[in-house]
């Protein structure tokens, strides 16, 4: 009698499950047919259905303004604290706390490659001026909200001559892959 409640207990549950998936896709149904992602916290509650914006996408953001006279820049970064984000990351990678990559290998960088582009002549932490941004982009249909979801970061430096003069080029100085984001 007791296995007989079971499997009946089962296959309502099977029902409902399916039911749920089903109405799942219809709910991401629209005439555009554009792609939806529903996202799922960390303890599977269902917290939005989105609207998959940009996959995988790379971007840079400018950190500091090396211009003194781009009044513009100036404004748009005025709140940005970079020494201490930078100090950070690198605090961090010194701990073992974060793993930082070659850029260009996509490998592990160990400590002491770390401390050796530290020494490079060319290189200071405060001419880290630009971060590249790794992450997926979504919309919430639901609630109107943008979410982003980032992957890895490329801290990258500028050059600068003998006499101070900024070269137009960056350089790469190493990777850091992020956990996944734990949603609210």
């Amino acid at each position: 009698m007791l296995e007989t409640e079971i499997n009946l207990n089962q296959k309502v549950m099977n029902r409902i499950f399916s039911l749920f998936i089903i109405l799942l896709f219809l709910g991401c149904e629209n005439s555009k047919k554009e792609q939806c992602t529903y996202i799922i916290s960390h303890n599977d509650t269902l917290f939005y259905k989105s609207m998959l914006v940009a996959d995988t996408i790379l971007h840079s953001v400018t950190i500091v303004n090396s211009d003194p006279n781009d009044e513009w820049t100036g404004f748009r970064l005025r709140n940005v604290n970079q020494e201490s984000f930078i100090n950070e990351i690198f605090d961090k990678v010194y701990a073992g706390k974060l793993i930082a990559y070659d850029y260009h290998k996509n490998t592990p960088l160990t400590i002491d490659d770390v401390k050796k582009i530290e020494k490079m002549p060319d290189f200071s932490r405060a001419h880290i001026e630009e971060i590249m941004f790794e992450e997926s982009w979504f919309y919430s249909t639901e609630n109107n909200r943008f979410y982003k979801e980032v992957y890895s970061i490329v801290l990258a430096y500028a050059i600068y001559t003998e006499e101070g003069i900024r070269k137009e080029n960056l350089k790469a100085v190493f990777k850091i892959k992020l956990a996944p984001a734990e949603r609210e």
